[in-house]
This record gives structure tokens, sequence and C-alpha cells, in this order.
């Protein structure tokens, strides 16, 4: 974080959001807003606003900018290899789940989802 010469780690990245460590003698509020430079990205900067702070974590919403899954893949490649393979696990996990679940709900739970509710209409949305 530019404003205030801190050099952390990141621990969770989203397309309009990011969680860094957070130093035991660093004190923050909610609604400060930062400069967060990505050394290992060209030197990436971007404006976040703080809106959580935790005994050992920040969480800052991104302003006015939102990383594309390039932009994560990135910053994720920057990690050491342990920590890659525990978010490719995750995010594996994750979208494979959310498949799954839709499936099973489209072909196996069907019959029995619409006998047991029984609606007027069916409404569905797919996606994020």
């Amino acid at each position: 974080m530019d404003d205030n010469g801190l050099n952390t780690k990141t621990r969770d990245v989203s397309e309009s959001g990011i969680c860094i460590a957070k130093p035991s003698e660093l004190t923050l509020t909610p609604g400060q807003t930062v400069n967060i430079t990505f050394d290992r990205l060209s030197k990436l900067s971007v404006p976040a606003t703080i809106i959580r702070v935790s005994d050992n974590q920040i969480g800052l919403s991104l302003e006015n900018i939102r990383f594309s899954e390039q932009d994560i893949t990135g910053i994720i490649q920057t990690a050491p290899w342990h920590q890659r393979a525990k978010v490719a696990i995750k995010r594996s996990f994750w979208k494979n789940t959310r498949r799954l679940a839709i499936l099973v709900t489209n072909t196996l739970l069907r019959k029995p989802l619409l006998k047991l509710i029984n609606p007027s209409f069916i409404f569905a949305v797919y996606g994020n």
C-alpha cells in the first residue's frame, strides 16, 4: 500500500476486492482510500477503499476498476507454487461443485423437485 509504505502479502483476490495480511502494529480505519501496488506485476497500481480491518487482515474494495480473469491469474502466478496449488484446488472445487449441483438439479432431482414444489412457472438463471 503506497500511502503507508506497507509491504504485505495478498490473501485473497476477486474481481472487485482484495484481502491482505495486516501487520499487528498498523492502525487503519474503514473508509480510508489507499493505492495498492503489485510489485511483481510491472508495478500495477490501483486505488482501493478499506472496508474491513481485523486483527490479522484488511479487506479492500477496488475503486472504479474490476480485475479481469487475466489480471487475477497474473496475480496468482506471482505466488509460490504451494499457494498457487491451494488456490487452483479451491477454485476447481468451487466451479465443479456448482456445475455438479446444476447438473444434478436439472436431471436427477428435476421431477421430485417439481412434484414437491408444484410451481406455476419456472425461472432459472445460470452463471455468476
